[in-house]
C-alpha cells in the first residue's frame, strides 16, 4: 500500500499502517521509501503473527459454483485428527478428501474433484477434535 510521506523535513515523522484481512500466520513487512527523484530504499523487515480467531478456520470454497474443481483452506488452532468428507443431498457420501492428521497453525488447501459426479449441490462436512463445520458447494457442468 502507499503512504503519504512528508517531504523533505529536518525531524524525524511517524508513520502509520493498519494492515487489514491477513490470514493467520506469520508475515514479513517492510518499508520502500522513494525519494522525488525515483531512488528508493528498503527498511529492514520485521515479522507479525496472526493468530487464529479460534479453534479453527475454514475459508469460503472456492470457485462456487464449480466445475470440476472447488478449493478452500483449513487451519486448525493444535495438532488434530481431522476428517474432510462430502455428500449429495440424499446424505450419500461420495467423496473423502482427508483423514488424518493436520499441524497446528499451518493452513491446508483441498481441492475437491468432481469430474466424475453429476451437477448438483454438494455438502463438505470438516470435523475435527475440537470443531465441526460444513460448507455449501455447487457443481454446475
Amino acid at each position: 500500500d502507499f503512504v503519504e510521506g512528508h517531504g523533505t523535513v529536518n525531524e524525524p515523522h511517524h508513520y502509520r499502517y493498519r494492515a487489514g484481512g491477513i490470514e493467520p500466520g506469520a508475515h514479513r513487512f517492510r518499508l520502500k521509501q522513494i525519494d522525488f527523484d525515483g531512488a528508493h530504499t528498503f527498511s529492514a523487515s520485521i515479522e507479525a503473527y496472526v493468530e487464529l480467531p479460534g479453534a479453527y478456520l475454514l475459508s469460503d470454497i472456492y470457485p462456487n459454483p464449480f466445475n470440476p474443481q472447488a478449493t478452500f483452506t483449513l487451519t486448525v488452532k493444535t495438532e488434530q485428527q481431522v476428517k474432510i468428507e462430502v455428500f449429495n443431498m440424499l446424505g450419500q457420501r461420495v467423496a473423502q478428501l482427508f483423514n488424518g492428521a493436520l499441524e497446528a497453525e499451518e493452513k491446508q488447501t483441498m481441492t475437491f474433484d468432481a469430474s466424475h459426479l453429476p451437477s448438483g449441490p454438494y455438502i463438505i462436512q470438516v470435523a475435527g477434535e475440537t470443531f465441526y463445520d460444513s460448507r455449501k458447494a455447487l457443481l454446475l457442468k
